[in-house]
């Protein structure tokens, strides 16, 4: 039977000069700059009035208590980190813990169409790949052809490049993920009448900071911390105190939970039985 869910995979590129120019342009673009335009969202631990979202002026400036007009425009964002720590830190706080990311950004988007949870337009966040934007859209529906994921690159001189994305044995190691670039678009398309049938339905899936996403062949008796040792364990930017374990109840309805696998290591709460077609995401650490 063909493995045709949802079980990340091999990427396979479409080479052509335009393909190569869409290289370069990676090579040229920075997602983590900052540009007139981009709202900032910025949080100080328990600092309240020092945290909420700052808008870059068409000057390149965000207006911050206590600092007045910061010059923001060309910084990466951990730079601008940087800068408002050391700031603040001379003579209002003592050792800042600071967090910015972009909210809203007109020159740094893609788009997610198809068979996807919540298809849409994102933001590109600094170092955003193809299955991170998957996980961070909820993942794929069930009719997903994820062996047959297209994506469309513009370059800065309007030319279009199309690549395909195999994810069929990302899972196993035997490919490379894909880091978007602005404007790109992902079309995700439905798996043929003839071919659904063949699906796996006995499956749990886990997403997010996990060192193998992907599809798991579910088994009686699986848990959550089984599953997450299957799938290698956490990433480095992993939150194991925030896993969300989405569930089909009756109707077809979708419930979500949110669950500390830490604890559960620890020994501080009991393991979760999962069921099939469990969906698990992994938080990404927040700090």
């Amino acid at each position: 039977m063909k493995n045709t869910v949802m079980s990340m995979g091999i990427l396979v590129f479409v080479l052509s000069s335009a393909a190569l120019s869409a290289a370069q342009q990676e090579s040229e673009f920075d997602a983590d700059s900052i540009q007139a335009g981009d709202k900032l969202n910025i949080q100080v631990y328990q600092e309240k009035d020092l945290s909420g979202s700052f808008t870059v002026s068409p000057e390149g400036k965000i207006h911050y208590p206590f600092l007045g007009e910061v010059y923001a425009e060309g910084l990466r964002l951990g730079e601008l980190k940087d800068f408002l720590t050391e700031n603040l830190g001379k003579e209002y706080l003592v050792n800042p813990q600071i967090q910015i990311i972009f909210e809203e950004s007109p020159n740094k988007s893609v788009a997610i169409l198809g068979q996807v949870s919540r298809p849409g337009n994102y933001i590109l966040t600094p170092n955003l790949t193809l299955v991170r934007l998957i996980s961070q859209v909820g993942g794929f529906a069930s009719d997903a052809a994820t062996s047959d994921v297209k994506i469309v690159r513009t370059t800065k001189t309007g030319e279009k490049s199309y690549l395909r994305a195999d994810l069929d044995g990302y899972m196993k190691g035997k490919g490379e993920d894909l880091k978007l670039m602005p404007g790109d678009v992902i079309y995700v398309n439905r798996i043929p009448p003839e071919e659904k049938k063949e699906i796996l339905e006995d499956t749990v899936s886990i997403l997010g900071q996990i060192a193998k996403p992907g599809n798991y062949r579910f088994r009686k008796g699986m848990t959550l911390i089984k599953l997450i040792s299957e799938a290698g364990g956490f990433t480095p930017l992993a939150a194991p105190n925030r896993v969300k374990l989405v569930r089909k109840a009756k109707g077809g309805k979708k419930q979500a939970m949110m669950l500390d696998a830490r604890r559960i290591m620890d020994g501080g709460a009991d393991d979760v039985s999962l069921q099939t077609n469990d969906l698990v995401v992994v938080a990404e650490s927040f700090f």
